[in-house]
């Protein structure tokens, strides 16, 4: 009797503090998705940030819901709440070994962005992330243009599609009262504007 050897999962994981979610994370993420033929994308919104100061971070729950309402349509994307719900700073290594321990069975990708990858060493036990997972860096320039430190050179980079846009600079075109149509899915959009979230305090 033949055996069929089964397939293991292809899981990713994309951690950031997503504020807001905007159409940038999706291209990238869907890029990834399809390079690397995952099965499953895992978004956890971070809690408590180890290297962004918590005053300019929406609530974490804005920032989950806005999430999900960002991913709704997709049906291998999945959001959960894992750093949001734990004490503490959110550290990548202990989000990658909570999902695998999990999954213990799936083949993790950890997906992050090259500003974050360049920070490499001073993340909390990046020598195990790195055992634990392929670590993807995400990246509008290609490799040999990057300026990385030695330990971010374990990470694979892929580059990703052009969409010039940041969270830093929605929040300030929010705060200016200038629109920001076609920067966020609008389920995303609609929660800002019912929450007031981003707007400047005077």
């Amino acid at each position: 009797m033949t055996v069929t050897p089964v397939k293991r999962q292809r899981l990713g994981i994309i951690g950031g503090s997503f504020n807001p979610i905007h159409n940038g994370h999706l291209a990238a993420v869907d890029e990834a998705a399809s390079v690397l033929k995952l099965d499953r994308v895992i978004f956890v919104p971070c809690g408590v940030p180890p290297h962004k100061p918590e005053d300019v971070l929406a609530g974490a729950e804005d920032r989950y819901l806005m999430t999900i309402l960002a991913v709704a349509e997709e049906p291998r994307y999945d959001v959960s709440r894992y750093e949001i719900d734990k004490s503490g700073p959110s550290y990548s290594v202990d989000t990658v070994r909570h999902f695998r321990g999990m999954n213990p069975e799936a083949e993790v990708f950890f997906i992050t962005g090259i500003d974050a990858i360049s920070e490499v060493e001073t993340w909390h036990d990046p020598e195990k992330l790195f055992e634990m997972c392929t670590v993807i860096a995400m990246s509008r320039q290609r490799f040999e243009d990057l300026n990385l430190p030695t330990a971010a050179k374990r990470a694979e980079i892929m580059e990703m599609p052009p969409y010039d846009i940041s969270a830093t600079y929605i929040r300030k075109r929010l705060a200016a009262g200038l629109p920001v149509d076609r920067m966020m899915p609008d389920g995303v959009i609609d929660y800002i504007k019912s929450k007031k979230l981003y707007q400047r305090t005077k």
